[in-house]
């Protein structure tokens, strides 16, 4: 079954690959970045306005710091 996440994968890489989940949370909403390492590094983002999504300061510094882990 092709996902959402293995169809920005295949934009990036032409293929699918695995990726590294990441939850956190903030105030009590749950939030979830995919990540992959290496030559081509790579972040999937949930949108910003989304329920769950990067949608306070608190959730995009999160993820902003997850996101230099990879760099």
């Amino acid at each position: 079954m092709t996902t959402y996440k293995d169809d920005f994968c295949r934009v990036v890489y032409g293929e699918s690959v695995e990726l590294e989940r990441h939850d956190f949370s903030i105030n009590g909403h749950g939030k979830t970045l995919y990540l992959r390492r290496g030559d081509i590094p790579f972040a999937l983002v949930p949108h910003l306005s989304s329920r769950n999504g990067l949608n306070s300061h608190a959730a995009l510094s999160k993820a902003a710091e997850l996101i230099r882990g990879i760099l």
